[in-house]
Parts: C-alpha cells; structure tokens; sequence
C-alpha cells in the first residue's frame, strides 16, 4: 500500500542522488564553465559539456554517478564530454587527476580520459594522469601511472599500451 510506496519512492530518490555526478572545492579556487557562465564553486551538480578549472594550489574532488572518485590537482583543466563507448569521459588538457574506478567487471570502460595526445581507458582501477607542457612551444606530454588494476592506452582509436599496477607510462618516451 501507501507505506510501501513511501519506501519505494525514497529508494528511487536516494539511486538518483547516488547516480549523480558532482564537484567539490577542497582547496582554492575552483571555477565551473557551464555555457558562457563561468563562477567559482564550493560544490555543483555536474553535466556534459561542463569545465572545471583549479587555481594555484587548488584542489577538487569529482564524482561521477558512483563509479568513479577524483581528485584534480591544482593548476588544472578538466571537461565532461559525451561518453562514447564508456560509462564516463573527462578530457585532461592540464594538470593532474587521480582517480579510484569502481572495479566490478563490466563489458564496457567505464571511464576515459582524453589527452592532448592519447586515451586512456579505464575498466576499474587506481590511477593517475598528469599532462604537461603543450603550450605551443611545445608537444604535451601525459604521464600515467597505475596504482591498482590495469588500463590501456589508445591514440587515434589503435591500443599503444597496456599499463599494470606498479607501471607507469610516458607519451614523450614513444614515437607518435
């Protein structure tokens, strides 16, 4: 009866707040771009097509729905894009993001992360990517670095390497 509509309701609203994605300022200044609208956020929902930005010695935490867990570093460049192919995309034009990824098996990744130059894709681990340079001097670099699990990095859709736990990966020590 009503009760039980009550509860069903209540677990319908809590999945949905889980399913979110979202931002949080942990230190600094942290500025969401939503359209033309650019403000500096203590905590915001999330969409596609949203960029985040994190000053000088900034940091953020970034959720995306309940599997993914983020830290971005400071001096940073982040935006949501549409997913294709995986649950979540994010796009790293500077800085650095650590992330923890829910790691039950699944068919598809559920995340990657677009370089400047490469595509790291993610079933489920720990990691980090740090882009540098590519201020049109010259090239970015990505350096990658696996703590738990396994990725794989693709440039132009083509697998270039697959990175384990203890191993990192350079995009500066292989020739495009």
């Amino acid at each position: 009866g009503l009760r039980h509509r009550a509860e069903r309701t209540r677990e319908v609203a809590t999945a949905a707040r889980s399913a979110t994605s979202g931002v949080r300022a942990m230190s600094g200044e942290v500025t969401l771009v939503r359209g033309s609208q650019a403000r500096s956020v203590e905590s915001s929902a999330l969409e596609t097509g949203d960029s985040l930005s994190t000053g000088p010695g900034a940091t953020a935490e970034l959720r995306l729905t309940d599997l993914v867990v983020a830290r971005i570093g400071s001096s940073s460049e982040l935006s949501l894009v549409t997913p294709r192919a995986s649950s979540h995309r994010l796009r790293l034009d500077r800085g650095e993001l650590h992330a923890k990824v829910d790691n039950r098996p699944s068919a598809t990744p559920k995340l990657v992360v677009e370089t400047p130059n490469v595509e790291v894709v993610v079933t489920g681990t720990i990691f980090d990517v740090d882009v540098t340079g590519g201020d049109g001097t010259k090239e970015a670099t990505t350096l990658v670095r696996v703590t738990k699990g396994r990725i794989v990095i693709r440039r132009n859709g083509a697998e270039v390497a697959a990175v384990i736990a203890g191993q990192s990966w350079n995009s500066a020590a292989v020739p495009l």
